[in-house]
């Protein structure tokens, strides 16, 4: 049984703060804590500090979270369809297979001009990006999460235009739109703007003032 007080009008009551009034900064606190809770992941933080596109963070979570729809997250929720790969046609499509263990993965990895952590040490992707980023830079985690998602991306171009890039192509492909990015969002020094030179005021000489004055008294006598 739950005690309760009948002497108390029964009332509404937020778990999602101590005093059990809701409000959005609350409830944005309690979606947002359960749904960065992923196995084998800790650094949820650093993932959103990296400055590259937000397609391409936001497609490093939901693979994470385990929310990518690949072939075997779309058979969980009861869309029957073939669970092989779309890239290799061999095995079970799931993240850990796509990203690590399909030979496409591999060859991209292996063609990549940057050092990646050693993927037979990760028992998943989500331990495996954890290593990464326990073990690379800042600057070494821009083009692994490019490469992420440009396997994604070669993934649903083979769904959707039935084509798949070599490695050789994706390779040049994550450089490209890395590249690209970036310089779109460079910011340029601000150009300084020329000095604007004081003109000094025009001196005339005492005669032609002179002159001027008689000619507008003479000016003002034919007037009157």
């Amino acid at each position: 049984m739950i005690p309760c007080c009948p002497r108390r009008k029964d009332s509404w009551f937020w778990i999602g703060s101590e005093d059990g009034l809701y409000s959005v900064k609350s409830g944005y606190r309690r979606i947002m804590g359960e749904a960065t809770q992923a196995p084998g992941f800790s650094q949820w933080s650093r993932l959103w500090r990296i400055p590259v596109a937000p397609k391409v963070k936001v497609c490093v979570w939901r693979a994470l979270r385990g929310i990518l729809p690949t072939v075997s997250t779309l058979n969980s929720k009861g869309l029957e369809i073939d669970n092989c790969c779309s890239i290799c046609g061999q095995l079970s499509e799931t993240v850990d297979h796509l990203f690590l263990l399909c030979p496409f993965a591999e060859y991209v990895w292996e063609r990549s001009s940057f050092r990646v952590a050693n993927r037979s040490a990760a028992s998943s992707f989500s331990d495996w990006v954890q290593l990464v980023f326990q073990t690379a830079t800042s600057s070494e985690l821009i083009p692994i999460v490019w490469t992420i998602w440009m396997i994604w991306k070669c993934r649903n171009a083979a769904v959707w235009e039935q084509r798949v890039p070599t490695p050789e192509v994706t390779v040049r492909m994550v450089l490209n739109f890395s590249k690209g990015w970036e310089n779109s969002h460079r910011e340029d020094p601000p150009t300084l703007a020329p000095s604007a030179e004081r003109v000094p005021p025009l001196k005339l000489p005492i005669v032609f003032l002179m002159l001027l004055y008689s000619m507008l008294r003479v000016w003002l006598v034919l007037v009157e």
